[in-house]
């Protein structure tokens, strides 16, 4: 049996996320939120660090959360954003993301081959 506490299953897609795309200061950063993750302030900002990289790496997308989530008022990524200046930017965890990202997706113009030019395609 693991003995080991400090593993946590249900942050492995945010520490691969994080590990493979982020850079050396967000890797640091995101160590640091990870070893006070009780904290509800560390969860938040760990949820933001990991959709800045998906947004810069995985899906190019830097829309300003629409009205799909700011009537969500409940929203701790919101106040989280607003009380450190950071842009509101649509995030994967909103109801309305998979509209806004289909949207976002088909006003890409598409290159000779039919592809759309997204972040990390080669």
């Amino acid at each position: 049996m693991c003995e080991d506490t400090d593993y946590n299953p249900l942050f492995a897609e945010e520490i691969f996320i994080v590990n493979l795309y982020g850079t050396d200061e967000e890797i640091q950063r995101f160590q640091g939120l990870i070893a006070r993750r009780e904290e509800t302030n560390s969860l938040v900002a760990i949820v933001d660090l990991v959709e800045k990289i998906k947004s810069r790496c995985l899906t190019g997308m830097e829309w300003h959360c629409c009205w799909r989530c700011q009537y969500f008022q409940m929203c701790r990524i919101r106040w989280y954003r607003e009380e450190h200046q950071v842009s509101q930017r649509c995030c994967s965890l909103c109801r309305g993301y998979m509209t806004c990202m289909s949207k976002f997706r088909s006003s890409i113009p598409k290159d000779s081959s039919g592809d759309s030019p997204l972040p990390g395609r080669v």
